[in-house]
């Protein structure tokens, strides 16, 4: 991993970026993981819980739920099935 870790130094030389160019793309990368965990979690919510839990009617009830428990605000409902409990850990 260290090899790894070199080469991304170098290279971080070699491009002639401003930093503010590189914080740039660390934010944007940062933001785009971020969206995807949001839909991927939300989307395996409702397909664990849809069945069982009155609370969540459409998708949009489970990404509402991932973006509240992803950005640490909190749990507007709970899980109800074994399996989406696991999930919300």
């Amino acid at each position: 991993f260290r090899l790894l870790r070199l080469l991304r130094l170098l290279d971080d030389g070699k491009s002639g970026q401003t930093a503010d160019r590189r914080m740039t793309d660390k934010v944007t990368s940062v933001a785009i993981e971020f969206l995807c965990l949001f839909l991927i979690s939300g989307e395996l919510f409702y397909d664990l819980e849809y069945q069982y839990n009155p609370n969540i009617s459409d998708i949009g009830d489970a990404l509402y739920w991932s973006f509240l428990t992803l950005t640490g605000i909190g749990q507007p409902f709970e899980a109800v099935t074994a399996a989406g409990r696991v999930a919300t850990v």
